[in-house]
């Protein structure tokens, strides 16, 4: 499928949200403050999206199922085609990682940070076999749990498309939410007693997130619509819809209750809100043309290092250097070192391995594909 600049600045958008709210949770001085901020009497949130930054991830989610769709919206499913696309997906996700452990490694090693290797743990996190997996091990790095998940998606999304062919968009759309619902409501039916906690961790695996990716797959459904004319208005509402929503979840904050209604509709719902305001906010209209400003693609370009680095460097930070990092001041400074840090990491990350991989597996591919001259 074509570029899309504006779908790159919707990325680069979504990496920011989660690095600023990993920064609120672990330096959250700056953000308890802004949070309590008083104007005409009241107090107002100004980190409202910000403490919902980690919805950056179902974006995340929504947006691949329509960028990698797109990829096999047109082409035949043969076995090579689906088998070059496993090949492609997973050379955008492994070498990154791997750089990413072994600079990790070495760095914890250099500066005694790492007590101990367990090479089981060290092992199953290098192929991403992170817990709740069957015998899956903790990860190094807290973020890495969305990558198994995307793994998994990129294994099935030949067979969406396939369903897709044979069924249309309503059928896919109505069999990706029946299932993951039904998989949130298996799991905390598994549990050993009603008074087990809920494993969120198990609910959000590709079954339970599978409705996320499915409304991004739907939106190719939408290519060549026009866009509303009452554009703007479509994109306030939407975007109302998106904080209403966002305002229900923070209602039930806490441990996950079975009894909680939302456990098993809030992200498939969240899904649509976010899925609709991809489509609106990518329309070819003058007034999105700031998603692809060069600043937003270029963040979209390194988005996936982004999200990578930023949360070691947080964590690291009070580590390396007790400090004032619980004032209003630190917390500050911890942002700007962690942006200054992550920056130039996804910037290395990038272009010394993600592109170069991405480039050797495309050259592999073409010339396998080469008629012999034999």
């Amino acid at each position: 499928m074509p570029f899309n600049p504006a779908m790159h600045g919707l990325r680069g958008l979504a990496a920011l949200m989660v690095l600023l709210y990993h920064w609120r949770t672990n330096f959250p001085a700056a953000g308890n403050q802004l949070a309590r901020w008083p104007f005409a009497g009241e107090q107002w949130n100004l980190m409202f999206l910000i403490d919902f930054g980690w919805v950056g991830v179902h974006w995340f989610f929504v947006l691949s199922g329509y960028l990698l769709a797109g990829v096999l919206w047109a082409q035949p499913l043969h076995a090579r085609t689906v088998v070059d696309f496993w090949q492609r997906r997973f050379t955008r996700i492994y070498p990154a990682h791997w750089f990413q452990v072994l600079l990790m490694s070495c760095f914890t090693a250099y500066t005694l940070l790492l007590s101990q290797l367990d090479p089981v743990r060290f092992v199953h996190n290098i192929l991403l076999w992170l817990a709740p997996l069957p015998g899956g091990s903790a990860a190094y790095n807290g973020v890495w749990w969305t990558l198994p998940i995307e793994l998994s998606f990129y294994l099935v999304l030949p067979l969406l498309i396939a369903l897709y062919r044979r069924t249309g968009v309503v059928p896919l759309l109505v069999t990706a939410f029946v299932i993951s619902i039904g998989w949130r409501f298996l799991v905390v039916a598994w549990r050993v007693s009603p008074d087990d906690p809920v494993n969120m961790s198990l609910i959000r695996q590709l079954p339970g997130s599978l409705s996320l990716f499915v409304v991004g797959v739907a939106l190719n459904h939408l290519q060549g619509w026009r866009p509303p004319r009452l554009w703007a208005l479509s994109v306030a509402a939407a975007s109302l819809c998106y904080g209403a929503w966002l305002y229900v979840i923070g209602l039930h904050k806490g441990p996950p209750r079975a009894d909680d209604w939302t456990l098993y509709l809030w992200e498939p719902a969240l899904g649509v809100i976010v899925a609709l305001l991809v489509w609106l906010l990518t329309q070819p209209t003058r007034t999105v043309h700031w998603l692809c400003s060069r600043p937003l693609v270029w963040l979209g370009t390194l988005s996936y290092g982004i999200y990578l680095w930023h949360f070691p460097v947080l964590r690291l930070l009070p580590r390396l250097q007790p400090g004032p990092w619980k004032t209003v001041e630190g917390s500050w400074l911890a942002l700007l070192i962690c942006v200054a840090v992550t920056l130039p990491l996804a910037l290395l990350s990038y272009h010394a391995v993600e592109k170069p991989a991405l480039n050797g597996i495309a050259r592999w591919q073409s010339r396998r594909k080469r008629p012999s001259l034999a």
